[in-house]
C-alpha cells in the first residue's frame, strides 16, 4: 500500500516536471503580450505630445521649431536663407547648437523676442558675419557656454535687464564695441556675474552714442551746396534786377 502511494507521488511529480516549462513559456508570452501593449500605448502618447520639426520664416531665415508644453515655441535650427535673423514672440528657447558654425546670419533682430528666456550653449558660436549690435532683451535669464564665441564681426553687445542672466563658460562674442547695460547697478551685477567675462572699461552705462558725422557730410554735399547755390542765385539775381529797374 505505502509502495503504492510513493508511485502516485513519483507520477505526480513527474507531471509537473514534464508542466513547467510549459508554464514558463505561457507566462513569457503573456509578459511579452503585457510589454507589446505598453509599448504601443507609451508610442500613442508620445505622437501626440510630440510635434515634428517645421520650417517656420524669421525675418530672412527659415528655422526648424518645435512647440513646447506652454504653447510657445522652440527653435531648434536653420533651414535656408540668409539676411536677418528675426527672432518672433512666440519663441521662448533658441538650443543649443542652432546655428553654430553658419554663415548666413547677417543681422541678429531680438526686438521682439519678448518671450525669449534661453540662449542655448554654442547657439550662435562661429557665426563669422553676424554684424551690428547684439541686443538682449530683458526677458533672456539663461545665455549657454560659448553662445556667441567667434562672432567676429558683432560691434556692442546691449542688455536691457538691471540684473544679469545667468553665463555659460565662454559665452561670449568678441566684440568691436563695448558692453553696455541700463544703469551704474546693473554694471556692478553685471561684472560680479559668474563667468560675465568682461572687465569693467569694456562696459559702459547706456546706449552707444552714434556718430552723426556721416549724416551731416552727407546733406552737406547731398544737399546743403546745391541749396546754397540756389539761393545764392536768387539774391544775385534779384539785386541785378533792382539795379536795372532803378537805371529806367
Amino acid at each position: 500500500m505505502i509502495m503504492k502511494k510513493i508511485k502516485t507521488i513519483n507520477k505526480l511529480l513527474n507531471s509537473l516536471t514534464l508542466l513547467s516549462p510549459l508554464a514558463g513559456v505561457g507566462f513569457n508570452n503573456q509578459y511579452q503580450n503585457t510589454q507589446k501593449i505598453i509599448t504601443e500605448n507609451n508610442s500613442s502618447l508620445n505622437n501626440y505630445f510630440s510635434t515634428n520639426d517645421k520650417p517656420v520664416q524669421m525675418g530672412d531665415i527659415w528655422v526648424t521649431v518645435e512647440d513646447s508644453y506652454s504653447g510657445l515655441r522652440i527653435i531648434t535650427g536653420y533651414s535656408s536663407g540668409s539676411g536677418r535673423l528675426q527672432i518672433l514672440d512666440d519663441v521662448k528657447d533658441i538650443s543649443g547648437n542652432s546655428f553654430e558654425d553658419n554663415n548666413n546670419i547677417r543681422l541678429l533682430d531680438l526686438s521682439n523676442a519678448t518671450s525669449l528666456t534661453t540662449i542655448g550653449n554654442s547657439a550662435f558660436e562661429g557665426c563669422l558675419y553676424l554684424s551690428g549690435d547684439l541686443v538682449i532683451p530683458s526677458s533672456v535669464t539663461s545665455i549657454g557656454g560659448r553662445a556667441f564665441l567667434f562672432c567676429y564681426k558683432a560691434d556692442n553687445l546691449i542688455f536691457k535687464s538691471e540684473t544679469p542672466p545667468t553665463f555659460g563658460k565662454s559665452w561670449q562674442p568678441t566684440l568691436k564695441g563695448k558692453v553696455y547695460v541700463p544703469s551704474k547697478q546693473a554694471k556692478q551685477a553685471f561684472l560680479d556675474a559668474a563667468n560675465f567675462g568682461f572687465t569693467e572699461d569694456q562696459v559702459e552705462i547706456g546706449l552707444p552714442k552714434n556718430s552723426n558725422v556721416g549724416l551731416v557730410l552727407g546733406l552737406l554735399f547731398g544737399l546743403g551746396i546745391p541749396i546754397i547755390l540756389a539761393v545764392g542765385f536768387g539774391v544775385w539775381y534779384l539785386t541785378k534786377k533792382k539795379k536795372n529797374n532803378s537805371k529806367n
